[in-house]
């Protein structure tokens, strides 16, 4: 038991590659547990759901209509009335309740393409032919400086009026439109008469006309406007007191509006469409709390023929809205017939008809803060209807929806066990053990550098080996027995071989340490087996 106690402890202290190895697995050990333990703790088991939402759109519309008979606004006979061309007057006041004539003049000019700047001036003067005398031309108004789409103001003189037969007043702007290419010179004349046939003014009934041209790629209208008011005495036995230029409106009864309107899901007759007024209501939803809820909507016409090409026309420009909220927009009799013309164009140019295609586009950017990051979507909605047919009929969902949600990795418990131990005991456990073990690895490595002892000699250490597995075999002695006189020796290689010997013969090896090395010996009668071990050879 000692013999395997001291072999145990010599190669457990004395080989420095087993010291090396013991170590490292100590190390690998407190490395694995630690990082184990790591692992268990950081590792997600899931994603969370920690919120959802949903954006909900509704489009809601009136559709109004023209009288019709169909409808029942109109008769039969009214339908089928024409009204007589009667020739609109001029307009005519008695010389004797005018008390003075203000009138005025202005011009619009209207380019196709945007300028840098346009000014102007106008003159105004008269051509007056006299009852008795010679004619004359005056001047109303010199040269003065007008901007585009101003007027300007000037008092006809009663008695050089009355003293007439006729008044032609001319009005002469001239325009100067600075463009990118250079300056674009204009003038525009317009005409206005007065006839005075005592006891009557005779007024012309042309007020307004409009002039068009181009040059230089540029293509513009100049929009003229005579204006006049007449101031009656104060004795004119006439409860008015001031006159403007009658309105000869006698509208067609069939352009009047009708009292039947058409909601959603309803066909609508395209000859009898006046407008659709539309709304489109928006409301963000949630179940957990939400904050600085800011709306970006924007809702579109959008003319287009699948997979070829669209055009888009703004209904409601792009506004900011915050929480829930409704736009209102309207489409008109007008806007319809500007796409059908738009539409001929295209088809002109092509020479294709396809199947054309009305949308209105409803888009809301929504962002949203909460206590779990940003929410930032755009929703959507669309109604569509075929253009060109004799009945409208809008189509897609009056109301719509679209969820989201927003999820997290929230640490959840882990059933995860690390080498054996659940996860809340190898928390404590393996940081304190990787502690211990490293400050026993350290201790142990400054204690081998400083204190090694020194190696046995290879042939005591193999020695030590034999004896462990022959222990039952071999015998210490403190000598061993004396030669007799005609005794045999026999000398063998190994102690593997001198245990074999005596085995076979059922003899004890024996045993002796000596300074030089140790002497092996099995005797039977006069025939000694020997083998000697010294330090300084092998084994």
């Amino acid at each position: 038991m000692i013999d395997r106690i001291i072999y145990i402890l010599n190669r457990m202290v004395r080989t420095e590659r087993l010291y090396l190895v013991f170590l490292a697995v100590i190390l690998a050990a407190s490395i694995f547990g630690a990082f184990g333990t790591y692992r268990a703790f950081s590792r997600p088991a899931q994603f969370e759901e920690v919120m959802t939402y949903k954006h909900r759109g509704e489009f809601d519309y009136l559709t109004h209509l023209d009288a019709s008979y169909v409808y029942g606004d109109i008769t039969f006979e009214d339908f089928t009335y024409e009204p007589p061309d009667y020739r609109p007057a001029t307009p005519k006041y008695a010389v004797e309740f005018v008390d003075r004539i203000v009138m005025s003049f202005g011009y619009l000019f209207m380019p196709d393409r945007p300028v840098n700047s346009i000014s102007g001036r106008v003159e105004i003067d008269a051509d007056i032919d006299y009852r008795e005398g010679e004619d004359e031309e005056v001047v109303l108004m010199p040269m003065t400086s007008l901007p585009n789409g101003s007027s300007i103001f000037f008092t006809l003189d009663m008695d050089t009026l009355l003293a007439s037969a006729r008044m032609q007043i001319s009005a002469n702007a001239y325009l100067t439109i600075e463009t990118d290419t250079g300056p674009v010179f204009e003038r525009y004349s317009q005409v206005f008469t007065i006839w005075v046939n005592d006891p009557i003014i005779e007024m012309d009934r042309d007020l307004v006309n409009t002039y068009q041209a181009s040059f230089g790629g540029l293509n513009y209208d100049i929009d003229g406007a005579f204006d006049y008011t007449v101031y009656l005495k104060e004795d004119s036995p006439y409860e008015a007191k001031i006159l403007k230029p009658p309105v000869n409106p006698t509208p067609d009864v069939n352009s009047l509006p009708s009292t039947k309107t058409l909601g959603p899901g309803d066909s609508i007759y395209s000859a009898l469409f006046d407008r659709m007024d539309g709304s489109f209501t928006y409301r963000f939803e949630s179940n957990g709390p939400v904050r600085y809820v800011t709306e970006e909507v924007e809702v579109n016409a959008i003319l287009e023929t699948e997979g070829a090409w669209s055009k888009e026309f703004v209904l409601v420009p792009r506004t900011t809205k915050t929480g829930n909220f409704t736009v209102d927009f309207t489409l008109t009799s007008e806007n319809l017939t500007h796409f059908v013309d738009i539409l001929k164009v295209i088809k002109e140019e092509t020479g294709i008809s396809f199947p054309y295609i009305l949308k209105i586009k409803a888009e809301v950017q929504t962002t949203a803060q909460t206590d779990y990051g940003l929410i930032s979507e755009q929703f959507d909605q669309t109604l569509s209807a075929r253009l060109g047919d004799q009945v409208i009929t809008w189509e897609g969902q009056m109301t719509g929806s679209d969820s989201g949600s927003l999820r997290t990795n929230n640490m959840l418990p882990n059933p995860v066990k690390v080498m054996g131990f659940r996860v809340s005991e190898a928390r404590i456990l393996y940081p304190v053990l990787t502690g211990v073990f490293l400050a026993s690895l350290v201790t142990l490595l400054i204690y081998f550098r400083r204190f090694k002892p020194e190696s046995l000699p290879s042939v005591e250490d193999e020695l030590l080996r034999l004896r462990m597995k022959y222990k039952d075999t071999i015998i210490d002695v403190e000598e061993l027995p004396q030669r007799i006189t005609g005794d045999t020796v026999s000398v063998v290689n190994s102690l593997d071989e001198l245990v074999k010997i005596a085995d076979s013969l059922f003899k004890p090896v024996l045993h002796e340490t000596q300074s030089e090395g140790h002497k092996y010996c099995v005797i039977d009668g006069a025939i000694r087996y020997t083998y000697n071990a010294n330090y300084n050879e092998g084994v």
